[in-house]
């Protein structure tokens, strides 16, 4: 397999100076992964015109590109749609204040326990409901970006599909750093000042130092099960390596497991996503998911 180009994002539907969006890019080369590149944007316009300049490879974003199928069906703003595109283009009519009201008062409706859907993908992963306003605001980071991914034309599998030489998958690091600790790992990021103390640094020494030493190229069993797929990677040592363990809200470090994820799926048959995943709400690139 030749070189390929990829990028793995940490991203934000508010970024500032505090807190921007951070972009790792790498080198693919067989089973070697190698950072080249940080850069941050501190406004989603800067943002967006990278993204639509990207020339070719493969990015990862750390957001939901979908919405649960249960949502799709129920919630009348978006109720019927036949496609990604629109649904995303109908959600696009609302400011970000209207679409948080209003999907506050679609769960209002709702009887307990049902409020906040999943998508097949984010149970399988662990992860939390893509309608999530706060806490993770990810429906947030959903509302912001998904209409930056259907204007900047890129190829969106399974979501859509375009010539385009770009293409955008899901990440959720957790799954990374999951793997790495075999089974759930201890805290190891807070954007807390106060919170930001020495044993979670010592967390992402410990991460970085397993990433560089070829964890994730084996498989193991964990609870009698197998807890994590093959993703057949080695990070190689970069300039990068200082910063992804001081930085203390480890946004740099979860760009670089999110480029692990797209250095796996471009080795993968269409990016490691099974052929019956429901093309109306998207899959999260990683082993882990690839034969569920």
């Amino acid at each position: 397999m030749s070189e390929v180009t990829v990028w793995g994002i940490d991203f934000t539907s508010a970024p500032r100076a505090k807190k921007p969006i951070v972009v790792i890019g790498a080198e693919v080369n067989g089973e070697k992964v190698t950072p080249l590149e940080y850069r941050t944007f501190t406004t989603l316009n800067t943002f967006a015109t990278w993204l639509n300049t990207q020339p070719h490879g493969v990015i990862a974003i750390d957001a939901p590109f979908g919405q649960p199928r249960k949502l799709l069906e129920n919630w009348h703003i978006i109720k019927g749609s036949r496609s990604w595109t629109d649904y995303v283009s109908r959600l696009s009519g609302l400011s970000k204040t209207d679409f948080a009201d209003e999907l506050d008062h679609y769960r209002a409706l709702r009887p307990k326990g049902d409020k906040h859907h999943l998508r097949r993908c984010d149970r399988l992963a662990g992860a939390c409901s893509p309608m999530m306003l706060y806490g993770v605001p990810v429906a947030k980071m959903f509302f912001v970006l998904a209409p930056m991914l259907l204007r900047a034309n890129v190829n969106l599998p399974p979501l859509r599909v375009t010539a385009s030489a770009c293409s955008c998958l899901e990440a959720y690091p957790a799954l990374v750093v999951n793997a790495l600790w075999d089974g759930k790992a201890p805290a190891y990021k807070s954007d807390s000042r106060s919170k930001q103390t020495a044993d979670k640094e010592d967390a992402r020494a410990t991460l970085m130092h397993r990433l560089h030493s070829g964890r994730l190229h084996s498989r193991r069993l964990h609870s009698g099960r197998l807890h994590v797929g093959v993703y057949g990677l080695t990070v190689q040592p970069s300039q990068f390596d200082t910063m992804f363990i001081t930085d203390p809200t480890g946004d740099a470090l979860d760009a670089l497991f999110a480029c692990v994820q797209a250095a796996w799926a471009v080795r993968q048959d269409n990016f490691g996503i099974p052929p019956q995943v429901d093309a109306l709400e998207g899959w999260i690139a990683d082993p882990l998911l690839t034969h569920c």
